[in-house]
Order: C-alpha cells, then structure tokens, then sequence
C-alpha cells in the first residue's frame, strides 16, 4: 500500500493484487480501479480451463458508507494471467448498469404524504384513486401472476371486500431491515378465489399497472392509501439494439438452462407475443417494450431490492440495459457449468 498525501489528508492506492492460494483457487484482495471504487474479486478454478469470477464494486459516499453497489460474476477461459481477469473484471464492471439501495423511494405516514392540485381532477380521469393496500416482503411486475395465501384477519376482510367492488389492491413492497413500505407498487387484479373451510383464501392475481402512494387513508384495519398511477416516460434514445440483445441472451439462458438440468421448458405464449421480432405489428412500440421488460424483470434471478429498483424506475431503457448485463453474467455462467458438464461425462465413457 502507497500512501500519499492530498490536501492534508492521506489516500490509500493499492498497487499490486495481494493473492493467497486457497486449495486449487486463489483469492484477490481488494483494488482500487479509480477514485472512490473499490473491486472485491475472487476466482475460483472450475477445470477444463475455465475460472468462475466473483465481484463487488462499491462508490464510497466519503463518510465510511458506501451509496451503490453491483454485483458480477463471469467466467473466462485460456491460461490467462491473474492482472489480466481483474483489468477485465474491472473494464466491464465500470459500465455495467447498476443502482442503489438508497435509491429505493420508501413512504412514512404523514411525513412523506403529497396533496396534488389537480387530485380531483385526476380521480375523474382515474389516474389518481383510493387503493386497499397488502405490504409484503415480494415485488409484483405489471402483468405478471402470483397466488397468495390470505391467513391473516385484517388481509381476509381486505380480500372479502374487494370481492363485492372490482377486485382491485395494491401490492406494496415491504421491507423488514427496515421497517419501510416502499412508495411504488403494482396494482393487482384477482382473477380467482379459493376459500378454504376455516376461512384463509387462496388467490390469484396479476399485476396491472404501477401506482404511487400519495399518502395514507386509514392503516386500520388494513391501509387504505390515494394513489397515483404512472408509466414508464418517453424513450430519448433508440434502445431496439439492447432489447434485441436482451431477447437472444434471454432465449441463450434458457436453452443453456435446460441442457444444464436436462429440462424442456419453454416461454409462455404471453412472452413471445411481446418479444422483438415476434410482436404483433400492430403494438404500438414503446408499449411493447415496457411490457417486455416487465416480463423479463419477473424471470431474473434478482435480490428483491434490485426488482423493486426496476419496478420504480420510469426508464425502459434503464430495466433492459440492467437486464441485459444480468443475462450477459448468467450466460457467461450456464456455458461454463454445460462445458465442464459434458467435459465429465465423456471423461465417465
């Protein structure tokens, strides 16, 4: 380590990779690839030449915190040197597509409540409406399903409420590190019922369209909240490349995938009809794409904070460039574990 000093203060440089071998691994200690990031890295030998990577890149906010994080993981194959992975691992991390947890817009009751001037307005042209509101540690994705196990009493009047109007709640991301409800939900229409003999339900719904909280009506017996629905805003740039790129490493995924875990799983006939390329010339676009998007946002392996992140965001372009370097990892990945396996099985013949 280098110090040197900068106005009175002093700045650590890491130089050189600081490497330990673990079994037939080895570990590369942190490293600084430019002012203020740091990159953890850690390559494990997976044979047949490849190495599996593994890392963390973090801005630091100057007060010991750090404000975004991202996550990456590639393979890479050849005998190629320890300083060539990392300067690769760093290249590509410094423009991945990534966001903060801090990002995350979260409501607090009458601390964060907003009164509209044109609210009564908006009421008669239905973009802002009182909504029942069901918090849960999930996020829902317009026009994705997801059935739900109603036990709780409160929850139990909700649903047998709804049931007597037009079958419509909104389902709010919770988060219990922090005892918040997230601002931006989905509204979900149930679509069946299923009424169990000591009262729970069981239900279905699907998500239709993103809603923000206003501010809270009632939080008892269950939040009632006025809202305001949105959609994503006019692309200013032509994203048709990443979405394309977005579609074939999807369909990569999925046939790595299944030859992975000898599967033949398919994309349901919603996804295909509004993917690129195979869309019904009649969708008007820029809708297309959302909705493509939102379907491909409820397939990715993601932490929950990072789908609520792209369940808030009002850019398309942003979810899919986000997507995009999630499904690059993930193809990486599945190509690397279908060599090895079928490296093992001619070594088994």
């Amino acid at each position: 380590i280098r110090r040197k000093e900068q106005g009175g203060g002093k700045e650590d440089e890491i130089i050189e990779e600081s490497v330990r071998v673990i079994e037939k691994g080895f570990y590369l200690d942190r490293v600084f690839v430019r002012e203020g990031e740091f990159v953890w890295v850690v390559l494990v030998e997976l044979g047949a030449g490849f190495v599996e990577m593994y890392g963390f890149v973090g801005i630091s906010n100057g007060t010991g915190g750090w404000t975004s994080s991202k996550c990456s993981r590639m393979i890479c194959s050849g005998r190629r040197s320890r300083k060539m992975l990392l300067m690769r691992m760093a290249a590509e991390g410094g423009g991945e597509i990534s966001f903060s947890n801090a990002e995350i817009e979260y409501y607090r009751p009458r601390v964060d409540d907003i009164r509209l001037d044109d609210e009564k307005e908006k009421v008669e042209q239905g973009t802002v409406r009182e909504l029942p509101l069901f918090p849960l540690g999930i996020v829902l994705n317009p026009g994705a399903n997801t059935p739900l196990h109603i036990f709780e009493m409160r929850y139990r009047l909700l649903f047998n409420r709804i049931q007597e109007k037009d079958n419509t709640f909104g389902l709010i991301f919770y988060n219990k590190e922090n005892n918040l409800v997230a601002r931006v939900g989905c509204a979900a229409l149930v679509t069946q019922y299923n009424p169990l003999d000591d009262g729970r339900l069981l239900v279905d719904n699907n998500g239709t369209k993103r809603f923000r909280v206003l501010r809270y009506l009632e939080e008892k017996p269950y939040i009632k909240a006025m809202v305001e629905f949105y959609d994503d805003e006019e692309p200013t740039e032509d994203i048709s490349e990443v979405e394309l790129n977005v579609w074939s490493k999807l369909q990569d995924v999925l046939r790595l995938s299944n030859k992975l875990y000898d599967k033949k799983q398919e994309f349901g006939e919603r996804m295909t009809k509004i993917a690129p390329g195979d869309a019904e010339q009649d969708v008007e676009q820029a809708d297309r794409r959302k909705k493509f998007s939102f379907s491909v946002n409820q397939m990715l392996d993601m932490t929950v904070l990072d789908q609520q992140l792209l369940l808030q965001t009002r850019s398309t372009s942003m979810r899919l460039k986000k997507q995009d370097s999630i499904l690059d990892g993930a193809r990486q990945y599945l190509a690397a574990q279908v060599t090895i396996k079928e490296a093992l099985g001619k070594d088994k013949k």
